[in-house]
């Protein structure tokens, strides 16, 4: 699946949810609250099986307001929602159209950052295939092998 699938439907749910503006790379100077900041996601990875890996992301996005309480409350909305839809997020194309999956949030968290500024933290993983040349299988095999015999 595409990261811009996950990333996009995550950001959907926030601003459908909070009639603000949407901040992604750098937040100006200047900036009107309130306002949704996402920033760059991290990404650490590992194995998965024999044929995946699986990639873990982590988001603190964060809202703005002119009071922490409504910030704050904002953000405890966003948690709830997703908690109460057993923690996932309907997935959507770029297009908009419904992409026919959910991604699944594994963890959530708010927290005060700054005055008027509350973060929240989700994560949540997806598994990849490994590139693997095709290799041709094995249709027939045979061993030749000679049994001693006792006398």
């Amino acid at each position: 699946m595409d990261l811009s699938i996950e990333t996009g439907s995550i950001a959907k749910l926030f601003l459908e949810n909070n009639n603000v503006k949407a901040f992604y790379d750098e937040v100006p100077k200047d900036f009107e609250r309130p306002c949704i900041y996402f920033p760059t996601i991290t990404v650490s990875s590992k194995t998965d099986s024999m044929t995946t890996y699986k990639d873990s992301y982590s988001w603190y996005i964060k809202m703005f307001d002119g009071k922490t309480s409504i910030s704050y409350n904002k953000s405890i909305e966003i948690a709830e929602i997703i908690k109460k839809n057993r923690y996932k997020i309907k997935l959507y194309n770029s297009d908009g159209t419904e992409y026919g999956k959910n991604l699944t949030i594994r963890t959530i968290e708010v927290s005060k950052v700054d005055e008027g500024v509350c973060q929240v933290y989700i994560t949540w993983y997806s598994s990849y295939k490994y590139n693997v040349e095709v290799q041709e299988k094995i249709i027939n095999f045979f061993v030749d092998y000679n049994i001693k015999q006792e006398v």
